[in-house]
């Protein structure tokens, strides 16, 4: 009679359990070889996982940004249901145990002990798409034995988001023409007409215009880009030749830099015509482009001060304790050292004058350099054996 009444009560509070387990939306995972009697329980490894309740933030700049600026991209936490994300289970050895709808997991999935990648995303991005901003988190866990592990996922913006607005010059200038988008895992064409948001995949994305169509058509790099993870940015085309017979006008970028905790808005306007090629302070290579000329001597290059390099890092906040190099940038007022080129100060005026160190001043101030391209300098593209330099 009590073992039937200790079964009884070990299915009820099983049944309780489970029960629980679906209402708090969350994840068990057991070992195998653990088992709930009491034989075979200490055996069990247990995760539990739910989804961070700030993860989502209707109220955010990043969806403000996105309203104000007339896109038609749905970021309200209402519109996105947690339970619509694509939940992926990864063991160690690279076998896949769950990939597929949060809400259709089991209660219960059994995992032996080991290393696993779980990863959420909202959507299955994999190519660049309009209107397509992917929320997601990834995060590495290890199941033991007799123990219970905890994850809460934070789902934030992993993407990036690019907008390109084309002046009436511009548009009159290349009228044949269609700007094109590549990521690291696609292309997608961007018409004059169009207004919407194309996410990308984080990293280098290069822009090209594209005359014609199939194998007859002709295409032209016209900028290189770096988008960082969350970073959302509107670019402006013009053409440098004014179409009212006033000749040339200088190439230069302005930029204006707006951070948040949720994203980085971005506004600047790109000038298309007369390729820079550093031959001259005029012509000097932006930061940004430095990549494209490694090996070149005596090129000019130019660019916003943004802080000084360590082995790991960008400092760019004072105060500044290095006075051999600095790093410099196209857009004002960058803090990650991946968007950034290395300079190396050499010793003498140069160094006297720009150095942050001495100089802390010189911070967001544009600068012209004159030197040898090199492929890494401190682990990013900079330049060395400087000749002459300019600050503005």
């Amino acid at each position: 009679m009590r073992r039937k009444n200790y079964f009884l009560i070990r299915t009820i509070a099983l049944l309780f359990f489970g029960l629980s387990m679906v209402c708090c939306n969350s994840l068990t995972i057991q070992d195998p070889s653990g088992g709930l009697d009491d034989d075979t329980k200490k055996e069990a490894g247990i995760l539990l996982m739910d989804f961070d309740k700030g993860s989502i933030n209707s109220n955010s700049t990043f969806n403000r940004s996105l309203v104000e600026a007339g896109s038609s991209v749905a970021l309200n936490s209402q519109n996105l249901d947690t339970n619509s994300f694509i939940l992926k289970i990864v063991k160690d050895d690279g076998s896949v145990i769950y990939n597929g709808l949060y809400s259709a997991k089991p209660s219960q999935i059994k995992l032996d002990a080991a290393s696993y990648e779980i990863s959420v995303n909202s959507v299955l991005f994999d190519a660049p798409a309009f209107n397509k901003p992917c929320y997601g988190d990834k995060s590495t866990v290890v199941i033991e034995k007799n123990k219970i592990t905890r994850l809460s996922l934070l789902c934030r913006l992993v993407n990036s988001g690019v907008k390109f607005g084309f002046t009436p010059d511009f548009k009159k200038r290349f009228p044949f023409y269609t700007l094109e988008v590549y990521d690291l895992n696609g292309v997608a064409d961007y018409p004059y007409s169009e207004s919407r948001y194309l996410f990308v995949t984080p990293g280098d994305i290069t822009l090209k215009m594209r005359k014609g169509a199939g194998d007859d058509a002709q295409r032209v790099i016209i900028a290189r880009k770096t988008l960082m993870p969350r970073e959302v940015i509107s670019l402006n085309l013009h053409s440098s030749t004014s179409d009212q017979g006033g000749g040339d006008q200088e190439n230069y970028l302005t930029t204006g830099i707006s951070l948040d905790t949720v994203s980085i808005r971005r506004s600047e306007e790109l000038i298309i015509g007369k390729i820079r090629d550093g031959s001259s302070r005029e012509m000097a290579i932006y930061a940004d482009q430095m990549c494209n000329y490694v090996g070149q001597k005596g090129v000019w290059v130019c660019g916003y001060i943004c802080g000084y390099l360590t082995t790991s890092s960008l400092v760019f906040e004072p105060p500044f304790n290095t006075e051999t190099n600095i790093a410099i940038s196209s857009v004002k007022g960058v803090v990650v050292k991946e968007m950034c080129s290395g300079i190396s100060l050499p010793t003498g005026d140069i160094r006297a004058a720009v150095n942050l160190k001495a100089n802390p001043g010189n911070l967001g101030r544009m600068v012209y350099f004159k030197g040898t391209i090199v492929e890494s300098y401190f682990g990013i593209t900079g330049m060395n054996s400087i000749t002459e330099f300019l600050l503005e």
